[in-house]
């Protein structure tokens, strides 16, 4: 019986090997995918625990990266990117912490979303060119502060 017990730990941890030698994953997501593949078996949470002691999972730096992954692709505010690290499992503290550590500063970020927005909006009337901003600035989540100081900067015959 212990051989077999064994050897499930073996084949989950080879997995679990595999998976993170493909991408990176939370401490949750890679629990969920060990669970679907090996049905809630016994030995999960030995492998996360090994993993974790191995430095191969690390939630705080996967939300490190994550956020600057995020930034740089489509900027965001401060609220939308908890939001995302949230539904990829991670805890409130390591979020809040990740996010604090990254320095992000909205005001820049909202500009530069909404730069590369106002393209798009450039043969709209003021008034709807500035709904549509607040709008996409909104869903961008950015603070209603940080969105008012950005509009206030749409120039007014673009």
């Amino acid at each position: 019986m212990e051989n077999l017990q064994n050897n499930s730990y073996e084949k989950i941890l080879d997995y679990a090997f595999k998976l993170l030698g493909q991408r990176r994953y939370t401490e949750y997501k890679l629990t969920q995918k060990l669970k679907t593949r090996f049905k809630n078996n016994c030995d999960i949470p030995k492998v996360i625990s090994r993993l974790n002691d191995l430095k191969y999972l690390d939630d705080f730096d996967y939300a490190k990266a994550y956020i600057r992954s995020i930034l740089s692709s489509k900027p965001c505010g401060k609220y939308l990117l908890a939001q995302k690290l949230k539904i990829q499992g991670l805890k409130s503290h390591i979020v809040q912490k990740a996010i604090e550590e990254s320095q992000i500063n909205e005001q820049d970020l909202a500009e530069e979303a909404l730069n590369k927005k106002l393209s798009s909006l450039a043969k709209l009337p003021q008034e709807k060119r500035v709904q549509k901003a607040l709008y996409f600035l909104k869903s961008r989540g950015f603070k209603s502060g940080t969105i008012y100081k950005t509009i206030e900067q749409i120039p007014k015959n673009c």
